[in-house]
């Protein structure tokens, strides 16, 4: 299922990171993704369910006055690009989705 993987993922590639990214990490799994794709099986989420994500994503924090940045959203769809890499589903359900462009701006200050 979806939320056993995001958890999962959280472990692995959240070793090398520091405490507080893995907070936020936890945050954006708990409050956004899981709360998006929940108990749903990886085999089930398309490309078309990752592009209503980006767009949930876009909503919530627009709805709260607040902007996303364009590279969060990339990361947090990374996490299911992932599930493809560690051989949790045959096939990338990110592929063919096209990623927000980011600004060089944005990736300073991401850096």
């Amino acid at each position: 299922n979806f939320d056993d993987f995001a958890l999962q993922d959280l472990e692995r590639y959240g070793v090398n990171k520091a405490e507080s990214t893995r907070s936020r990490d936890q945050t954006t799994v708990d409050k956004h993704l899981i709360s998006f794709f929940g108990r749903r099986s990886l085999k089930e989420i398309r490309a078309k369910d990752i592009e209503e994500y980006k767009s949930y994503r876009v909503a919530c924090l627009l709805k709260n006055g607040r902007q996303i940045k364009k590279s969060t959203a990339n990361r947090e769809v990374d996490l299911l690009e992932r599930a493809a890499e560690w051989g949790y589903l045959k096939s990338n359900p990110a592929k063919g989705v096209k990623k927000f462009r980011v600004d060089v701006k944005e990736l300073k200050t991401f850096r």
